[in-house]
C-alpha cells in the first residue's frame, strides 16, 4: 500500500487498521539513499514495486474490459 504516493507525489488511498500493526514507511529519498549504498537490495524492492504497480493496472484494464 502506498506505493502510488512514491512515485506520483499523492496518496490514492487511505488505510485503516483493524489491530495493532508495524508500518515500514519509504519515501522516494529513503529508498534512493537505499538503492544507493545497497543496491540488490535497492534493485528488489524496485522490481517489488514495479510488479505490484503492473499487477494493479492490468487489474484494472481487465475490469475496464468488460
Amino acid at each position: 500500500m502506498g506505493e502510488v504516493a512514491i512515485f506520483h507525489g499523492r496518496r490514492s488511498v487511505d488505510v485503516t487498521a483493524d489491530t495493532d500493526v508495524r508500518v515500514l514507511r519509504f519515501t522516494r529519498a529513503s529508498l534512493e539513499r537505499i538503492r544507493r549504498r545497497h543496491p540488490r537490495t535497492g534493485a528488489q524492492l524496485y522490481a517489488n514495486l514495479t510488479k505490484t504497480l503492473t499487477d494493479r493496472v492490468a487489474t484494472t484494464t481487465e475490469r475496464m474490459e468488460q
